[in-house]
């Protein structure tokens, strides 16, 4: 027969193999002395992973969590998660931060910090320019406001509108042309037409303008004339982060201190705010995102947690740290297929189960780049994919493919202490089934250990001595338990504990 050497994209050779095996979906692992390549069982083609050395790589395994572990002759042990799912897009072009949208088409439109336009396409994973830079000096746009989160928002036209500190612009997706939008200089309330941070349509083709400090400013585009709706008309805070038009073409205003919903019969705000004494209000002050999920519920995220509106009642439901989720920071929502929710925070990313209220928490040991996301900046684009930016660019990932850790998994004693001293036992820790005390042992404790390496930060431990406890104690990421003035007598030392997706084994 013949041997038919493999080579990579590059047409390059893979040196000397050192180690190789298939892992538990068949694909292909080698480690040579050239790095770390894989071969998938669905594709022809070789991969190489860029580690941080590639050079001196010797032993490969995957362990029962189907996480890849590589040494390294003169670097240690590298550890490899393969089924980390979430991607960047590399562009030098994408400054941040970025405003992100979707087209109709699922694709994901861009406007950068330098406001040029772009779009990413999902299916060819492209990275097109539509436009320079709109808000440039040549257009008489000062250089400062390269510091502001641009925003960026597409009506039911195929317009696209632009905002970046007091610059407004539209731009016509099938012609590519700009037009500039400018606050009359004679309005009184010129200088405070600035930092704009939200935009949305009403049913009427009024664009709604949110500012960090004046409230909502609206335009109509045909007589091209601004209206100020401020406090004077109900606005429960003049800090505008969000704004949000649901099914019913009701238009949502999230603030600094609330939210409100635009009375349109009697052109005032009716206002949701947090109350002490009213257990069942606003969870939070500040609105950070206002999400209609496809079964017509509307969530608001806020800095206490996130919150389902009741319209029943006018009242909300609460979902916050008690939950499980990794924060009470919510910057924005978004729904799956499925009906999962899926929440950024200060502290990554969220899949929040609405029926079950079950939570799953990703973060940089899952492959996230970003942890602080910026406040409504989670938006749906085509084949499932999510879109999200922060300020280490953007991210996206398939919802069908992230999948919890759900691998088994085995707890062992790792240590056992008689009086504050290690106490080393005749059989090794781990094959350890009885163990005996003297009365003179009155203080005694266990080590233990999952073994899960994903992210061990996130394995969590609980514990109960039969004969003692009535109930599991919880200790957190704590892999120790200690007792004191035991009764003599039998007992059994139980423990249970996490992986990395929260799954109690």
């Amino acid at each position: 027969g013949l041997f038919t050497p493999l080579k990579t994209l590059d047409d390059e050779y893979l040196g000397q193999v050192n180690s190789m095996i298939e892992d538990h979906k068949g694909d292909l692992w080698f480690v040579s002395s050239k790095g770390l390549f894989r071969q998938s069982s669905s594709e022809l083609h070789i991969e190489q992973f860029d580690l941080e050395h590639n050079n001196g790589l010797r032993i490969i395994f995957e362990d029962s969590s189907n996480t890849i572990w590589v040494t390294s002759e003169t670097h240690g042990i590298y550890k490899i998660v393969p089924h980390r799912k979430f991607k960047s897009i590399n562009s030098s072009a994408l400054t941040s931060p970025n405003g992100i949208t979707v087209d109709a088409n699922g694709d994901l439109l861009i406007v950068s910090s330098s406001s040029q336009l772009f779009k990413w396409q999902v299916s060819s994973q492209k990275l097109e320019r539509l436009s320079a830079a709109i808000f440039s000096s040549k257009n008489g746009y000062g250089e400062n406001r390269l510091l502001e989160k641009p925003i960026i928002f597409l009506d039911d036209n195929n317009i696209l509108w632009i905002a970046q500190d007091d610059g407004l612009a539209k731009f016509d997706l099938a012609t590519r042309a700009i037009d500039l939008i400018k606050y009359p200089k004679s309005d009184p309330s010129y200088n405070e037409f600035r930092e704009l941070r939200a935009l949305n349509t009403d049913k009427y083709g009024n664009l709604w303008i949110g500012t960090y400090k004046n409230g909502v400013y609206r335009y109509d585009p045909l007589t091209k004339s601004f209206n100020h709706l401020d406090d004077s008309l109900g606005l429960s805070h003049p800090e505008v982060l969000e704004i949000f038009k649901d099914n019913e073409q009701n238009v949502w205003v999230g603030t600094g201190d609330g939210i409100n919903l635009w009375d349109d019969l009697n052109q005032e705000f009716i206002s949701f705010k947090s109350e002490h004494n009213k257990k069942d209000s606003l969870l939070g002050k500040i609105v950070q995102d206002i999400h209609q999920s496809k079964d017509g519920k509307i969530w608001i995220a806020t800095q206490k947690g996130l919150n389902l509106y009741l319209p029943e009642t006018n009242n909300f439901k609460h979902f916050s740290r008690k939950n499980g989720l990794p924060t009470s920071l919510i910057r924005a929502i978004e729904d799956d297929n499925s009906g999962h929710l899926w929440l950024t925070t200060n502290k990554g990313i969220s899949r929040l189960d609405p029926v079950t209220a079950a939570v799953t928490n990703f973060d940089s040991y899952n492959g996230l780049l970003g942890l602080n996301y910026y406040p409504n900046s989670l938006v749906k684009g085509g084949n499932e994919t999510l879109f999200t930016s922060s300020q280490r660019g953007i991210e996206f990932f398939n919802t069908s493919a992230i999948e919890a850790n759900n691998s088994e998994f085995n707890i062992i004693l790792t240590g056992f202490n008689k009086m504050g001293h290690s106490v080393q036992l005749e059989t090794p820790y781990s094959y350890v089934t009885d163990i005996e005390l003297s009365y003179l042992d009155y203080f005694f404790s266990f080590e233990f250990s999952v073994l899960d390496f994903i992210s061990p930060s996130k394995n969590l431990y609980a514990y109960k001595l039969e004969g003692y406890d009535d109930n599991w104690i919880d200790i957190g990421n704590r892999n120790i338990a200690s007792f004191t003035n035991l009764d003599g007598g039998s007992y059994k030392f139980l423990v249970k504990a996490t992986n990395s997706s929260g799954k109690w084994g």
